[in-house]
């Protein structure tokens, strides 16, 4: 454990930092310190936080060293494991990733600017519950898992859907780290994606609004949703699946008639709010025009799936 600093304007910000070499290391000290020691892994967001004086932690934790940085995909159980300090510019570059869960990809590569990608990691992203993160309504959609560790080798599982409480917040304990990210590939051929954001700039850009779409086309009859998965992402307090307009396409046709009511019901179920970035009557409009358009383009991926 060594003292350290930053530069906070013209103050000077002093905390402890060190990098244990295991997860019980980190777990402990989180529980010790109750609260007042917060994880680094790329810093992008929580040293941005301690300049601006938001967060005052008297430890920092490096994870670093934890080895929670593989891709693996295990063909016995069809899962996709991806360790929580995978940074998301190597999620979206994977291999892996790209030939079993494209979508991740998809919203990997959209988080920022390079640079930002190189050092934040996809546990990071998840676990700073930020409201416009772009991977968690991806992750809603493909169900992912999140592996936490706590004190003790305790280890649990925790739906995705069950992990955001609020800005900022999220279901883990103080003494509790998320290590890794298990998602099933969607392998069926008339299966399609969409992941769409809207950001003031073209690109290293915050979202105003994004979503995150699957849409499984009926073998019997592909001009029918057989099911349908929509997650949408700064809208509301949390990232949100769309339930509602999910239901509306299931079993139906899928003509522009029933889009237009899925994209309907889609903007009821956001909960924006007008900041400095965009009105919440935009941000409703927004809403719709991005779910019609990711509805489009899983339907017209699925179909060229199924016409290889």
């Amino acid at each position: 454990m060594v003292n350290s600093d930053l530069y906070r304007g013209d103050k000077v910000v002093k905390f402890q930092f060190v990098e244990p070499r295991t997860v019980d290391e980190v777990c402990t000290l989180l529980s010790e310190y109750e609260g007042k020691a917060k994880v680094i892994a790329g810093g992008t967001d929580l040293v941005v936080q301690m300049r601006a004086g938001k967060i005052d932690p008297a430890l920092i934790i490096s994870i670093n060293m934890l080895g929670l940085n593989k891709i693996n995909y295990n063909i016995d159980t069809n899962v996709v494991s991806i360790g929580s300090l995978v940074t998301n510019d190597e999620v979206s570059k994977s291999p892996i990733i790209k030939e079993y869960v494209p979508l991740l990809a998809e919203a990997s590569r959209s988080i920022g600017g390079r640079q930002t990608r190189n050092l934040g990691t996809i546990g990071g992203n998840v676990c700073n519950a930020s409201p416009a993160a772009d991977t968690p309504p991806a992750l809603m959609v493909l169900g992912c898992k999140l592996r936490v560790a706590g004190l003790r080798g305790n280890i649990r599982s925790i739906d995705v859907m069950d992990f955001f409480k609020g800005p900022g917040l999220t279901t883990l304990e103080k003494d509790e780290i998320v290590t890794a990210l298990e998602v099933t590939p969607i392998r069926k051929n008339l299966a399609g994606h969409a992941f769409l954001k809207l950001g003031i700039r073209k690109a290293m850009e915050i979202s105003i609004v994004n979503t995150a779409i699957i849409i499984e086309l009926d073998p019997q009859d592909p001009a029918i949703c057989q099911k349908a998965r929509i997650a949408l992402g700064a809208v509301a307090p949390t990232p949100i699946r769309a339930i509602q307009a999910e239901n509306i396409l299931m079993g139906q046709k899928l003509d522009d008639n029933c889009i237009n009511q899925v994209a309907e019901a889609a903007a009821q179920c956001s909960k924006p709010i007008t900041d400095f970035r965009a009105s919440a009557e935009y941000r409703k409009e927004m809403v719709k025009v991005l779910v019609k358009r990711g509805i489009q383009q899983a339907i017209q991926e699925a179909y060229k799936k199924a016409s290889k």
